[in-house]
């Protein structure tokens, strides 16, 4: 059974009501409570590569997302149960996003590709910029970053597009969400605020937990949730 799989298998199983435990060979370090109400488990696993980083995030109802990044905080693969999809990250990326050129240099652009399970290609274009300002929040010091990112399909058409605010956390090399717009052409602007408000470590009360605690009971739809993770899979 590979990595995947086996967090697959974890998260949907009766245990995982109230709270789960990382598959055997990965190790939790780090929850996130979200004004979104959702609660995101970050795990580092034996299986993939250094640096790599796993997050698993539940909603109000239940689990609806499962990717990995590297350590440069690309999109290796991500889940979507609520449409039963995934991707992985194409290959041959034009500019691929680089979690230390943002830290070194306070910029990084990027231009890659990602594969479905149908084999739909989808290209991202984006960039992230350190905005110079840090922030603590639950004791934690983070730095705010501002991104502008893009989705085009095969013909170059922008199918959806999203510009706001994040945090990156440089001991933890991942991206955390703040707030941002998001637009599909056609459509109205949709905001959002994922901002953290707590976050616990093993040994802490709510360390893994499958509940949200904060900005529940808003009805989403399976597409809005799938929206909503998008730009999130870079964390």
């Amino acid at each position: 059974m590979t990595k995947y799989a086996m967090i697959l298998a974890v998260v949907a199983s009766p245990v995982a009501a109230q709270s789960f435990s990382p598959p055997e060979g990965c190790t939790g370090y780090l929850t996130v409570q979200s004004k979104s109400c959702v609660v995101s488990n970050h795990m580092r696993c034996e299986m993939d590569d250094t640096g790599d980083n796993r997050r698993v995030d539940f909603g109000e109802t239940g689990f609806e997302y499962s990717g990995r990044t590297n350590a440069e905080s690309q999109w290796v693969e991500s889940y979507y149960p609520n449409s039963e999809s995934y991707e992985v990250l194409g290959p041959d990326p034009v500019k691929p996003a680089s979690f230390s050129d943002l830290l070194e240099t306070g910029i990084s652009e990027y231009d890659f590709t990602t594969v479905d399970q149908n084999s739909e290609v989808f290209r991202f274009i984006g960039v992230d910029r350190l905005t110079g300002e840090e922030v603590e929040i639950d004791g934690v010091m983070l730095k705010r970053t501002a991104y502008e990112i893009r989705l085009e399909d095969a013909e170059g058409s922008v199918s959806w597009m999203s510009r706001g605010s994040e945090f990156v956390n440089p001991e933890w090399g991942i991206f955390l969400s703040g707030t941002g717009t998001s637009l599909v052409p056609g459509q109205d602007e949709t905001d959002e605020d994922n901002t953290p408000v707590e976050f616990i470590f093993p040994g802490e009360l709510g360390f893994f937990s499958t509940q949200p605690k904060f900005g529940c009971g808003v009805v989403m739809s399976s597409f809005d949730l799938d929206q909503a993770n998008v730009k999130e899979m870079q964390q």
